[in-house]
């Protein structure tokens, strides 16, 4: 990592060299890291086409996704719910909202705060 005042940070990441044919790179790999897939995410984001593709990519792999605006709209799914959630996975912007712990009686295990700037 190089960081200058007032310049941001610059991250480099060296990955190791691949040796399997190009068609057979991470094919099982990636079916079993999402063989049995479960549990119920709270997908909070104001960007309705990242929200569909996200909500969408979820419940491919086998998750129910309540996928909510915004945080007053998460809180009344999440009541709506009514049921244990698994994940949050929410925008940056209003994951400071949770901290009030509205949502603690629902969300028992994770958070991912996610940025797209």
């Amino acid at each position: 990592m190089e960081s200058a005042a007032g310049h941001g940070a610059t991250f480099t990441i060296y990955l190791p060299r691949v040796t399997a044919p190009e068609d057979d790179v991470g094919a099982g790999a990636a079916s079993s890291a999402i063989a049995g897939a479960s549990g119920t995410i709270l997908f909070v984001e104001d960007d309705e086409s990242i929200r569909a593709l996200g909500a969408r990519a979820l419940r491919q792999h086998g998750y129910t996704v309540l996928a909510a605006r915004h945080g007053a709209a998460a809180l009344k799914l999440a009541d709506r719910h009514g049921a244990a959630i698994d994940l949050l996975l929410t925008d940056n912007s209003w994951f400071a909202g949770v901290a009030d712990g509205r949502l603690r009686r629902w969300v028992h295990a994770r958070t991912t705060v996610a940025n797209g700037f």
